[in-house]
């Protein structure tokens, strides 16, 4: 059974969106020149949302059942308003990586290596953001019932599996990513299934302009 690190069990929500604010603000500080500010903004943006998720993913694959349990019930209000934060701040960059393809300048040519690499990883980052704070969100779900910390969760029937780790909700999320649709494990609270109906709804946007941003990338290269 795995165990969780010391350091990883204490960041919360809230730490983990710190530390990560800290990092981008470290990155948008440092100098560097002949760089576009859209530019070195999003270069901010993806060194935080890269700690971040790299803080939520130590998390994920390294806690056990019973470590989940006592996360996600630990968890105040306050991990909502967090959720909430992140998923609309990952939709906002999109219109960032947006304004950096169309005001690519045209004296240019074509678009600059580093304005694909930052698209791309921008696009995938917030894509990858959204997936893993819905994973969270579903654990937060699953076990908000306030029957005591040794109930079993609700909300979600994992086939053959009673005691979910973090990546059995990672796999629910990110299969209604990928497919905006759910996978083999049953929804059975109303509560649940809203939170699935808004997940597909921003999948589809996402895997949409995901399409629509590699058109434009290819488009600049070979324009």
């Amino acid at each position: 059974m795995k165990m969780t690190l010391d350091w990883a069990s204490r960041l919360n929500a809230r730490l983990r969106l710190l530390v990560s604010v800290v990092v981008a603000a470290i990155a948008y500080w440092l100098p560097v020149p002949k760089m576009q500010a859209l530019t070195h903004t999003l270069v901010a943006w993806e060194a935080g949302v890269f700690c971040f998720l790299l803080l939520a993913w130590v998390i994920i694959v390294s806690t056990d059942p019973d470590g989940v349990r006592r996360n996600a019930q630990a968890q105040d209000e306050s991990a909502t308003a967090i959720f909430v934060l992140v998923i609309c701040a990952a939709c906002a960059s999109l219109f960032a990586v947006a304004l950096l393809l169309v005001g690519s300048e045209p004296g240019r040519g074509s678009l600059l290596g580093v304005d694909v690499a930052l698209t791309v990883f921008s696009v995938f980052e917030s894509w990858l953001l959204v997936h893993t704070a819905f994973a969270l969100h579903y654990a937060h779900g699953y076990y908000r019932n306030p029957a005591g910390v040794d109930a079993l969760g609700d909300g979600l029937d994992f086939p053959g599996e009673k005691r979910p780790e973090y990546l059995d909700f990672a796999y629910f999320s990110f299969v209604i990513g990928m497919t905006s649709q759910v996978s083999d494990v049953a929804i059975t609270s109303r509560s649940i299934r809203r939170l699935a109906l808004i997940h597909g709804l921003i999948s589809f946007v996402f895997n949409t302009i995901i399409l629509a941003s590699s058109v434009n990338v290819v488009a600049g290269l070979l324009g």
